[in-house]
């Protein structure tokens, strides 16, 4: 499975960061003036040390990661994908005759792509997997174009049509719906992001959907990385929305994978402590308060399963005691204790609201 950013990161305020998350365009750089005009997503902010005031850009195509000055950035439109050509963004005509995912304007610019795109072309399987019986040279297939999808590396715009074509052939399959989730994360279209999670983590739950014969291990870290990055796309979704009952109930599936499927232990402790921070967060959104406060609760409690010699990622703290606390979910207590003290009409309510924000 693909590497994944560290969930902590996104937890940082994007205050005085209005590129963060965000799909940029560079220009004018000196030093590598080929990458001028080429996009990407600004995926983190350094905040301290000589790099300090930079973006982390995840270029598109290649994957490349470099940390640019904000100067070197502008705000980019989310890639619509339709038919425009891989290599210069120009309407396109021409699709590729084997793996049918990309579009060209004319040769030259897919002569100009080959040398990266022959190592990532791959066939659409002409079958599915998992209804019936199927020959190993599908089931070879269908696991090809699987790999595919999950390669990063892929433009977006392909990965995207790739996991479409997988869909097509098995819509029961969660691990197609999981990569076109994170494609569209990469891509910028969040709200489509997290109709694809959420269709993953329907099927994950499903009773129905086991493990291949003798996969246990890598069904176990499927659901783990289901768990960790299902979270980071619906946290990077919310922002200055309201409208998150998706994402709600995305968050309550990927609590059960997390709490009653054969997840590795290790969900029991920071992961699923993000999953309730972020849950938490959606419910502060949607006004449900006491809700809210029950889910952030519980992130704190998950954290303090971790043993207390466990690596710190920034956001907790110890008690006197060496039990590792969620700060990131009690710091958002007292806020959600003010605004019910601002929408209540009772006098002795309000008090003991403010009283109760104070002492947690």
């Amino acid at each position: 499975s693909s590497t994944m950013d560290k969930p902590v990161e996104t937890w940082k305020s994007a205050k005085g960061t209005p590129l963060l998350y965000h799909r940029v365009r560079v220009h004018a750089i000196k030093a590598r003036p080929e990458i001028n005009g080429c996009f990407g997503k600004a995926i983190d902010f350094i905040d301290q040390g000589k790099s300090a005031g930079r973006y982390i850009v995840k270029l598109e195509g290649t994957g490349e990661r470099l940390a640019l000055k904000p100067a070197n950035l502008e705000l980019a439109a989310v890639d619509s994908g339709r038919r425009k050509c891989a290599v210069c963004s120009n309407p396109a005509k021409n699709k590729c005759s084997t793996c049918r995912a990309v579009w060209y304007c004319g040769r030259e610019c897919q002569a100009r792509a080959w040398g990266h795109h022959k190592s990532v072309c791959v066939k659409p399987p002409e079958g599915a997997v998992g209804e019936g019986d199927v020959g190993d040279d599908a089931y070879e297939a269908v696991t090809r174009h699987m790999l595919a999808t999950n390669d990063e590396s892929i433009p977006n715009n392909q990965r995207i049509q790739m996991c479409k074509q997988l869909i097509k052939k098995d819509p029961n399959q969660p691990s197609a719906w999981f990569n076109l989730g994170l494609a569209y994360h990469e891509q910028g279209s969040h709200k489509k992001a997290v109709s694809a999670v959420y269709e993953a983590a329907k099927k994950l739950i499903d009773p129905r959907c086991q493990p291949p014969t003798g996969a246990d291990a890598e069904f176990c870290e499927f659901n783990r990385e289901v768990v960790r990055r299902g979270s980071q796309v619906v946290d990077e979704s919310v922002r200055g929305r309201t409208d998150l009952e998706v994402e709600e109930q995305t968050l309550r599936h990927l609590v059960t994978i997390a709490t009653k499927r054969r997840a590795c232990a290790e969900l029991r402790k920071c992961d699923l402590s993000y999953v309730y921070h972020v849950l938490g967060n959606v419910l502060r959104k949607l006004r449900r308060h006491d809700l809210a406060i029950e889910q952030l609760h519980k992130g704190d409690a998950a954290m303090a399963m971790m043993p207390s010699a466990a690596r710190g990622d920034g956001h907790d703290n110890f008690d006197a005691d060496g039990t590792r606390r969620d700060l990131a979910s009690l710091s958002m207590i007292p806020d959600i204790k003010c605004t019910m003290a601002m929408e209540s009409e009772d006098p002795a309510t309000k008090t003991r609201l403010v009283a109760e924000a104070v002492e947690v």
